[in-house]
C-alpha cells in the first residue's frame, strides 16, 4: 500500500528563486502573473499557505526540492505516520 505525504508550500516566505520549479515539474510551476512558484494544479496563487497530498512514488523528488529550498518554505509531512 502506498504511503501518503502532504507537501506544504509557505508562499509568503518564498524569495522567488524558483529552485523548486527547476528540479521537477511534478509539484511546482512558475505563476505567470507574478513570476513566483505555485503548487501545480492549485486553485489560487494568492494563498500564503498551499498544501497538496501525494503518494510515495513521488516522494524522492519532493525531498530533493525541500533540501534545495534556500529559505525552507517547503515542508513534507508523512500522513501515514503512527503517533
Amino acid at each position: 500500500m502506498s504511503k501518503k505525504y502532504r507537501l506544504t508550500f509557505l508562499r509568503d516566505e518564498c524569495i522567488g528563486c524558483c529552485a523548486c520549479c527547476s528540479l521537477s515539474d511534478l509539484f511546482f510551476k512558475i505563476n505567470e502573473e507574478d513570476d513566483f512558484p505555485i503548487l501545480k494544479d492549485f486553485g489560487s496563487y494568492k494563498n500564503e499557505k498551499m498544501t497538496k497530498d501525494y503518494f510515495d512514488e513521488n516522494i524522492k523528488s519532493a525531498l530533493e526540492i525541500v533540501e534545495m529550498c534556500p529559505v525552507g518554505c517547503i515542508k513534507i509531512e508523512n500522513l501515514d505516520k503512527k503517533d
